[in-house]
């Protein structure tokens, strides 16, 4: 994936992968390498 196309993408998802991580950090306490 490049860079400009990955920070795009977190521009108008900051919010949902911010939830989204909570989420999976909760769900997958061991895997540390999902972001």
């Amino acid at each position: 994936m490049n860079v400009r196309v990955f920070h795009t993408v977190l521009g108008w998802k900051e919010r949902w992968v911010g939830n989204l991580y909570l989420f999976v950090m909760d769900e997958n306490v061991q895997t540390t390498n999902v972001i």
